[in-house]
């Protein structure tokens, strides 16, 4: 894929001749530097940007090709996002920040609320479900926002600096959920 961006007189090449295959259950690391289209990749990757020029697929949809209600679909259902800065929703508690992808998805309530109890369960949060995100450390925010992501079980995780908030054993608890 390549990814083009014109700024007035300018032309900026983002992504020029991207070949990527990533197979299922495959991990891979972004790294380079600012600047190297880093962000690019995984805009395009998680749907909320389309290439210029060439194809992506994931789970056998070109992305390139879906108009916005369908890449809304794409983000809804096969892709979970793990933002650096969590963006959980203030007024919502933990457990409403994990089943807002269920809530869009249109599940019934109580389905919602046993697969989100269920899942902060599995990163060690189910003592806080009641609980505002401003009541929680850095690391409790980055887990309820790792269990928002999984909570669909997504075809294809995002996720920036997934532990960056982490102790080392929670890192890698967090790592083998993954």
């Amino acid at each position: 894929i390549e990814r083009v961006f014109h700024l007035g007189e300018s032309t900026v090449h983002a992504l020029a001749n991207v070949n990527l295959r990533i197979a299922p259950g495959e991990y891979i690391a972004v790294m380079g530097p600012s600047g190297s289209g880093k962000s690019t990749l995984l805009n395009i990757l998680g749907c909320l940007d389309r290439p210029s020029r060439g194809s992506y697929f994931l789970v056998g949809n070109d992305v390139a090709t879906l108009d916005d209600k369908a890449l809304s679909h794409m983000r809804k259902t096969r892709i979970g996002f793990v933002f650096q800065s969590f963006h959980l929703v203030p007024h919502l508690t933990v457990a409403e920040n994990v089943e807002l992808p269920l809530f869009y998805a249109r599940m019934p309530a109580r389905r919602r609320r046993e697969r989100s109890t269920a899942m902060l369960e599995r990163v060690g949060l189910a003592h806080r479900l009641g609980h505002l995100p401003t009541q929680l450390s850095g690391g409790e925010c980055q887990r309820t926002a790792i269990a928002r992501a999984l909570i669909n079980e997504p075809s294809l995780v995002l996720a920036d600096e997934p532990t960056g908030n982490l102790d080392s054993k929670t890192s890698a608890e967090i790592m083998q959920l993954l």
